[in-house]
């Protein structure tokens, strides 16, 4: 009787400890636009619990394991769940988990969020992450969720952790470096502020290139159905499109091309036909009206450091493909610098056609600087461009997208915001 006891106590333990790891809470949940017309939940899990149920339009699905856990490196477990841009309802157990609106009006643009603590020319520099003044990513992210957006655009470069912080009061106890650690400190706890208001579109930085973060960023947060394995890592991952245009959100589509990848000066024939190659693959899918993403920027008038060397925009994409643009790509929207940037600009001789670049990256990492310091520059030549104006904001802050009902023509309207949430410009894209 004795020994039957024994065993009942123990078969009711082991369903305590199966009930607890099947129901067990993920420590971060978002949903995603992913490629190939897929919205991608996802959930981060503790090393040895189970992926969650999800419920999508009533109906339970399992996920499937993304990541599995490196020890030391990454000791947490990613879980996916692929489901139509078209779905409606998404639940983990009482969790509401954001769908794609199929009425797009509201995009809230970010990028270089991460706080910089890492060797830059033999310097280390420790941003004070510490502060929400010097690092305002939760700043920002709280006011961008007050503007309720539909959809949030990353232009990447989440991780600036590159190295150890040694002021500890100034930059925190963050080891740095690729790991799940850093990933949570620079972008998934903060993410978390705006994570139940709307699905993200993330776009890869150079910082996720194979010379820095890129583990994380396959781990995690590449559109990709399949990620790379943990030793394997892609200078280029395919291009793809959010037909926003499918659903009921006007006639707006986003083109996602990945710039992780390249040397800014000594750019190789083999980087510019891969670079072209890319950039002819996503424009076989045709659209009446285009944003095209890319990190780095095309066109740029700005300097890493005040007084130092003028960065004029990224010399491989220039060659590769800045004279093939359709005239049906009205931006091309970038981060990179660190810095809100609006170059309109033409082509100086021929007569092709030059979109408009956005450059949307004061989004935390310290900030870039322009030339004397002008908000307002004119006629500034750019290789075989010319810049006819160029508009700055040179402090941390966040922009919103407001597009027009659909089937009404005209203007998409852009609004720039300070880290608390002031208004500090506003201007019109032209459709």
């Amino acid at each position: 009787m004795k020994v039957m006891l024994i065993k009942i106590k123990f078969f009711f333990i082991l369903l305590i400890l199966l009930s607890t790891s099947a129901d067990a809470k993920p420590l971060f949940t978002w949903s995603q636009v992913a490629s190939n017309n897929k919205l991608s939940v996802r959930v981060i899990v503790l090393e040895g619990e189970n992926c969650p149920v999800v419920n999508v339009d009533g109906k339970k699905l399992e996920m499937t394991v993304r990541a599995l856990p490196q020890k030391g490196v990454f000791d947490d477990k990613v879980c996916e769940l692929l489901v139509p841009q078209t779905t409606e309802e998404i639940f983990i157990d009482n969790i509401e988990v954001p769908v794609i609106n199929p009425q797009i009006r509201t995009i809230a643009i970010i990028a270089d969020t991460g706080c910089i603590v890492s060797f830059w020319r033999g310097k280390l520099y420790q941003q004070r992450c510490t502060s929400s003044e010097e690092w305002p990513l939760k700043k920002i992210l709280s006011n961008v969720g007050q503007h309720a957006p539909d959809l949030i655009i990353h232009v990447g470069d989440y991780l600036y952790r590159a190295d150890k912080c040694v002021d500890v009061e100034k930059c925190g106890d963050v080891r740095g470096g690729d790991n799940d650690e850093t990933w949570k400190a620079d972008w998934l706890d903060p993410s978390m502020l705006v994570a139940d208001k709307a699905p993200f579109l993330f776009v890869r930085g150079n910082h996720e290139n194979c010379d820095r973060s890129y583990r994380g960023w396959f781990r995690y947060l590449d559109a990709h159905q399949s990620m790379s394995s943990a030793d394997v890592c892609n200078n280029f991952t395919d291009s793809w499109v959010f037909n926003a245009s499918r659903l009921d959100s006007g006639n707006l589509d986003f083109y996602v091309f990945d710039s992780s990848f390249g040397d800014e000066k000594n750019v190789l024939d083999s980087d510019i036909e891969n670079l072209k190659k890319q950039f002819f693959s996503l424009f076989k899918v045709k659209s009446s009206n285009i944003w095209f993403l890319t990190h780095r920027p095309l066109w740029s008038y700005t300097t890493h450091v005040k007084g130092g060397d003028i960065y004029y925009g990224n010399t491989s994409q220039q060659k590769a493909f800045g004279d093939l643009f359709p005239d049906t790509v009205s931006v091309i929207l970038s981060g990179h610098m660190h810095l809100s940037q609006v170059l309109d600009l033409e082509r100086v001789q021929e007569e092709k056609y030059v979109p408009m670049q956005m450059i949307a990256g004061n989004g935390g990492a310290l900030l870039h600087g322009v030339p004397e310091d002008k908000l307002l520059v004119k006629n500034i030549r750019i290789g075989d461009v010319i810049a006819n104006t160029i508009t700055n904001e040179l402090d941390f802050g966040f922009a919103i997208v407001t597009m027009q009902e659909p089937g009404l023509t005209g203007n998409v309207i852009v609004t720039l915001y300070n880290a608390s949430g002031k208004k500090v410009r506003q201007f019109h894209v032209q459709q």
